[in-house]
C-alpha cells in the first residue's frame, strides 16, 4: 500500500477525504485509480465516474463495471481534486475513442 501512495505521489495525485485515500497516477500499464487499498486500471472501458457539486456537499460516485464501488460524499473540496476528475473525464474521453 505505501508503495502505491508513493507512486501517487511521484505521478500524479492524491488526497485524504473523509477518512479515505484516493489518488489518480500513471503506471507503465496506463493510469489507475487508487481508493484505500484497491486500485483500478483506467485503460480499460470498464469505469465510469461522476462528480455532484451541490450548494454545501459535493459526491464523487466511482462505477467499475456498472456497479458503485466508490462514493465519497464532502463538502471541502481541495481546487486539486477538481483536477483530478477532469483528468479522469479526459482519460474516459481516450478510452471511448480507442477501447
Amino acid at each position: 500500500m505505501e508503495q502505491l501512495l508513493a507512486k501517487a505521489q511521484d505521478n500524479g495525485c492524491d488526497f485524504d477525504i473523509g477518512g479515505n485515500r484516493i489518488g489518480l497516477y500513471e503506471t507503465p500499464d496506463g493510469p489507475k485509480l487508487l481508493f484505500n487499498r484497491l486500485t483500478f486500471p483506467l485503460a480499460e472501458s470498464m469505469w465510469d465516474a461522476e462528480l455532484v457539486m451541490g450548494e454545501k456537499n459535493n459526491l464523487f460516485i466511482f462505477y467499475w463495471e456498472g456497479q458503485v464501488r466508490v462514493a465519497l460524499r464532502f463538502s471541502a473540496m481541495p481546487e486539486q481534486f477538481v483536477g483530478m476528475v477532469r483528468r479522469l473525464q479526459n482519460i474516459r474521453e481516450g478510452c471511448r475513442k480507442t477501447c
